[in-house]
């Protein structure tokens, strides 16, 4: 894999749900979830058409209808951070051959993240695994970086709110299900898993939690008050 390209990949899987497609169209949907689905978006082009569809279904709409203030949602934020930066930053993220794991981020990712990748603050969360925080929203959700070496396991776990995980390099599997580069697995407090990294190389995930994860066993709840979890 070049280290200064984003790695050709097939079509995703694993595709974000249609009706947040449709939230992140209408601009209702969090900054932190927005992140995740713009994200999604430059991988998959089957999504970004969904997208496009909703917007231009939704301007009809509102062609038809008095004008009023809309409130900025999660995507327009996120459009804007990306439109609004000063030009010399702009060319800066578009030429950017730093990586995190051999990965170049894709641009709606490196937007959030410092100049100087080496500068990033990780935190541990368990053997093989560390995080970094890129935001945390108005309404509390998180989005960052997971970094997971080959074969390392998250131990399992359930959930207070929802999560939304795309993969950026490498992959993991969720019992049977694999996951690859653009994939995103979306889970929820009706979810219990042990995800596993995949055993040819490290795996550089987007991740977005809403709530908590709740460690179902008794070393993995010790180890949770050392987490940012």
């Amino acid at each position: 894999m070049g280290s200064n390209a984003r790695p050709n990949i097939d079509m995703p899987s694993h595709h974000i749900d249609g009706d947040m497609l449709l939230a992140y169209a209408a601009g209702t949907l969090g900054q932190a979830a927005s992140i995740v689905v713009a994200t999604h978006l430059s991988y998959c082009p089957h999504c970004r058409c969904s997208v496009l569809a909703a917007e231009a279904v939704g301007g009809a709409f509102l062609d038809d209808i008095a004008p009023e203030p809309l409130a900025q949602g999660g995507a327009s934020r996120v459009m804007d951070r990306l439109e609004n930066m000063p030009a010399e930053t702009r060319k800066s993220l578009t030429e950017d051959t730093q990586t995190i794991a051999g990965t170049v981020l894709p641009r709606p990712v490196r937007a959030w993240l410092p100049q100087d990748l080496s500068t990033l603050n990780w935190s541990w969360v368990s053997p093989g695994i560390k995080y970094t925080e890129m935001l945390k929203d108005a309404n509390g959700a998180r989005v960052g970086l997971m970094l997971a070496q080959a074969n390392a396991a998250i131990s399992a776990h359930g959930h207070s709110g929802e999560e939304l995980t795309m993969v950026l390099s490498g992959g993991y599997h969720d019992g049977a299900v694999a996951f690859r580069p653009g994939d995103v697995q979306s889970v929820d407090e009706n979810t219990h898993h042990e995800p596993k990294t995949d055993d040819d190389g490290a795996c550089l995930s987007l991740i977005m939690i809403s709530g908590s994860i709740n460690p179902t066993g008794l070393i993995a709840r010790i180890f949770r008050y050392f987490t940012p979890f």
